[in-house]
């Protein structure tokens, strides 16, 4: 039988729709999963169990919430709008933000600070346990919109357009996460600040925008 630890990475998602603004998820919340997606991992975590128990293998699963940071694809929101403001900058497309549902809040880590908290739980997570890796609080997406254009170079004002292409059928409107066991078992916690994430965004862009 195989030693060696296994970390399955789920997500938040496994939770669906969040509770309250008040109240951040825990591992024991309920799942209520509303996407593809998020039952793809509400079925890996079944299966980790089974693995863990029937065929005695060393797992512990990581639920991350929303992450982003520098490198990160175009495809997710951070990283959308840092490019679309370079851009803006640089004169290649009109000073119109593009954007989806803004009225959303996000629990939000730096990727890095992810990476980090995989590494703890490889070393002291508890076998078979469950550990949402998350900053303990909600950030609205309008609020990284403001920052981001707070932070462009020149002085075009940049306004701010919906586009429904950018909206989901299935938007959590809220969700927070409760990063208080890992911290209290492994020691983990943020190093990063959400403003320093979105600072070397814009820098990434910058450098690869030219």
């Amino acid at each position: 039988m195989p030693s060696a630890r296994v970390l399955f990475i789920s997500s938040s998602d496994v939770y669906g729709f969040g509770l309250t603004p008040a109240e951040a998820l825990r591992e024991e919340a309920p799942l209520k999963a509303v996407s593809p997606y998020a039952l793809s991992k509400v079925a890996g975590e079944m299966l980790c169990r089974f693995y863990e128990k029937i065929e005695n293998i060393d797992i512990v699963i990581a639920r991350p919430f929303s992450h982003t940071g520098p490198g990160q694809s175009a495809d997710f929101v951070c990283s959308d709008w840092a490019r679309q403001i370079v851009q803006i900058e640089r004169g290649d497309i009109a000073p119109i933000l593009k954007v989806g549902n803004i009225d959303v809040l996000r629990d939000f880590c730096d990727v890095r600070d992810v990476i980090r908290a995989f590494l703890f739980l490889m070393r002291d997570g508890r076998r078979g346990e469950i550990y949402n890796v998350c900053s303990d609080r909600a950030i609205a997406l309008r609020e990284i919109r403001d920052f981001l254009i707070r932070e462009a170079i020149g002085k075009t004002p940049i306004s701010v357009k919906v586009d429904v292409a950018k909206l989901r059928k299935t938007d959590v409107h809220f969700l927070i996460g409760s990063n208080r066991k890992i911290a209290e078992e492994t020691g983990w916690c943020l190093q990063i600040s959400m403003n320093q994430t979105l600072h070397d965004i814009l820098a990434f862009w910058r450098r690869c925008l030219g």
